[in-house]
């Protein structure tokens, strides 16, 4: 999916996800750009990589993230990640979900206060790359409880920016 199309909700908001994936299946998302409207969610047995690609989410409705995963494999190797809407986040995981962030540039969380990723017990989100906003007032996120073994987060600017150590 992608190989340079672009999904271009034109900056409009949406109650509901871009994309969903609900099924054992792999997919592999390479240079998709989504800009406005909503993420994308997989789940029951789905494994999505994605490389190189755009996703800016734009809500209506609360409660929604970036990437929701639930009893699904998520790996994000590059990309450019924003989430435009208040009580939005960039990553949700349920039911043994597992995430693998890997790289990406994640910008504009506008939530005050608001962790930007939520994980359930007995799920697993694992950073090993990337670059963290930062500079807004009431947004602190520190990735480091989320980091892979041997990885550190250093602030660099209005980033957090994760590499080995």
């Amino acid at each position: 999916i992608g190989n340079g199309h672009n999904f271009i909700a034109g900056g409009k908001t949406t109650k509901n996800y871009g994309l969903g994936f609900q099924k054992p299946i792999k997919v592999v998302i390479n240079n998709l750009v989504m800009n406005g409207g909503g993420g994308i969610a997989m789940s029951n047995g789905a494994n999505v990589v994605i490389n190189n690609s755009t996703i800016k989410a734009k809500y209506s409705a609360s409660g929604r993230h970036l990437f929701y995963v639930s009893n699904a494999v998520l790996t994000v190797n590059s990309g450019e990640f924003e989430v435009f809407t208040t009580k939005t986040r960039y990553i949700r995981t349920q039911n043994d979900a597992k995430v693998y962030v890997k790289g990406g540039t994640w910008s504009d969380m506008l939530s005050t206060g608001q962790e930007p990723i939520v994980s359930d017990a007995g799920t697993t989100v694992e950073i090993t790359g990337g670059k963290f906003q930062v500079n807004y007032t009431n947004y602190k996120f520190d990735p480091t409880p989320y980091l892979a073994t041997g990885y550190k987060a250093v602030r660099v600017g209005d980033y957090m920016e994760v590499s080995a150590e």
